[in-house]
């Protein structure tokens, strides 16, 4: 691999990757401090923007070219602090992974250093965050991510009007947040990479009760493109239905990250107003399908809360792996 690649400031997402947040600006990746924008200062959109005009705009050309000449994004500091602490960071995972993955990319990005760090978009890897359509009000969420939350947000605020000061969302964009993904534009935009794309990342809102993504899933069940692409969704596994695992079973492999707090009444507590039994019931529907092609990773956020009976819930996942089979269910805590 060329030392332009494996530097300690290269990433292989702005390269092959387009990620959204829940209002549809654009960012290098989810974790990127800021959005793409243009020569005005002003974010680019999925749903209103080609992709054309933003992956090849002068933001991204010189995001690679600091890259590629291992001078660090200020947008990237989250992966670099994490390597500086002794973690091993999405920069540095995805970036191994696709390169071996797909060898080739590593002369694509190359050449682009002659073209002014230019390069013909085909988009490997889509992470879609389709507005705030939820139905759960987690206590560690908030309205941009939860139509719920914002319902209450806006009824403590009929009698407490003065709180508007401490809401951590732009009121006027607020209650346009699922217009994007339904333009025209969104979809001509993903269209246009269906054959390229390989992997595909759902979040939300709760993504399996956002009809956009049953319209992508389906377009590439009729394509036959499914057959190659790999699906991770981050769900709170409230809705796992058997249309939806029979669309899923049409994919290379999918990936679940699930959102969970605890072990019974802590995570209803949580997660409000979720069902520990429908939490259970759901994930052993997954326990029982094929591990080569699904997996399954529990994703509890290590609290105040939840601190004291956090052991319940590994214990709980112990129990599911003696019957399942050894690490069906995996843990990632978040702390």
């Amino acid at each position: 691999m060329s030392n332009k690649i494996k530097n300690s400031s290269f990433c292989i997402l702005p390269f092959i990757h387009v990620a959204a947040d829940p209002g549809g600006e654009i960012k290098p990746c989810c974790l990127a401090k800021n959005s793409i924008v243009d020569s005005d200062g002003k974010p680019y959109n999925l749903g209103y923007d080609k992709i054309e005009t933003f992956f090849n705009s002068d933001y991204m050309k010189s995001l690679r070219k600091d890259m590629m000449n291992d001078n660090r994004p200020t947008t990237c500091q989250a992966c670099y602090d994490e390597e500086s602490s002794g973690g091993i960071s999405q920069r540095q995972t995805y970036t191994k992974e696709w390169i071996e993955k797909i060898p080739e990319l590593t002369q694509k990005i190359l050449d682009s250093e002659s073209q002014n760090y230019q390069i013909e978009p085909e988009i490997k890897y889509f992470d879609l965050r389709f507005g705030n359509m939820c139905n759960l009000k987690c206590r560690s969420c908030g309205p941009i991510n939860s139509v719920q939350l914002l319902k209450e947000t806006r009824e403590i605020q009929i009698n407490n009007p003065e709180i508007r000061k401490y809401f951590l969302f732009n009121d006027k964009k607020i209650d346009n947040i699922n217009d994007w993904y339904q333009t025209s534009e969104f979809w001509e935009n993903f269209v246009s990479q269906e054959n390229n794309v390989e992997q595909l990342y759902f979040t939300g809102g709760e993504p399996t009760i956002i009809d956009q993504n049953y319209s992508i899933l389906n377009r590439l069940v009729e394509t036959g493109r499914s057959r190659v692409v790999s699906l991770i969704f981050s769900t709170n596994m409230t809705n796992i239905q058997p249309k939806f695992l029979n669309l899923i079973n049409q994919f290379k492999s999918v990936t679940f990250l699930a959102s969970c707090e605890g072990y019974g009444k802590v995570h209803e507590y949580l997660r409000y107003p979720a069902k520990w039994s429908v939490f259970e019931t759901n994930i052993r529907k997954l326990a029982k399908m094929d591990p080569n092609r699904i997996t399954i990773h529990c994703t509890p956020v290590v609290q105040s809360v939840n601190l004291n009976e956090i052991t319940e819930f590994f214990k709980w996942i112990d129990s599911i792996n003696e019957e399942y089979g050894f690490n069906r269910v995996n843990i990632l805590p978040i702390v």
